[in-house]
């Protein structure tokens, strides 16, 4: 005969269970959170350099200047920022570092020694969109280094009945003219044609038929 086990003496142990459960965040809502944590991406964009664009959204502190600091302050379309003291300078094609040297150098008439740190709170101005047969069709920001394979699984991955074959990223050019590069999933995915996985550029699109 097997052991009779009664529920009083499990209560312990369910009740365990229950705080361990209530200790792990479950997976998939992390996966497919809309909105991205800033901090990573600013993160990478102090690392590689990163350029601002308009709509990105920055942070710029004064040392001993709270009046003249900001915080959640959004790159406008035209490129620039607006500051108490330094008025308007343009953040647009600027990585951090090279705008907080053009702010210091704007507060130097009014500050003997003005000690600037610009951080990237938000990256929105680097996206590409990937558009057809896969199963979250949008636009997603470029926070660091993307490749094709890298926007498809940002979209979720490639829905039901996808040609995997033709794939094509589609790259405005100047003078209102496009530029199509084919893509082949299968042929990359099984180790060929390498070269075909390019890194993505602001403003591309991912087009799966």
């Amino acid at each position: 005969m097997g052991a009779h086990i009664s529920l009083k003496a499990l209560r312990p142990v369910v009740a365990m269970l229950a705080s361990l459960a209530g200790m792990v965040s479950p997976g998939p809502h992390h996966h497919h959170s809309a909105k991205p944590d800033p901090a990573p991406a600013a993160q990478h964009a102090a690392a590689a350099g990163y350029r601002l664009g308009p709509q990105d959204v920055i942070s710029v502190d004064v040392w001993q200047e709270p009046k003249i600091s900001s915080h959640d302050l959004p790159v406008r379309p035209d490129g620039m920022i607006s500051l108490p003291l330094a008025g308007q300078i343009r953040a647009e094609g600027l990585t951090p570092a090279q705008l907080q040297a053009a702010i210091a150098r704007r507060l130097r008439p009014y500050l003997s020694d003005p000690a600037v740190t610009v951080q990237v709170d938000q990256v929105r101005s680097h996206k590409v969109y990937v558009l057809g047969r896969v199963r979250q069709p949008g636009i997603y920001v470029l926070a660091g280094p993307t490749r094709v394979l890298d926007a498809i699984a940002m979209a979720g991955g490639l829905a039901e009945f996808a040609n995997r074959s033709h794939i094509y990223v589609l790259r405005r050019l100047g003078g209102g003219r496009t530029r199509r590069i084919t893509f082949n999933y299968k042929r990359v995915i099984a180790g060929k044609d390498a070269k075909e996985n390019i890194r993505l550029r602001s403003g591309d699109t991912v087009v799966v038929p």
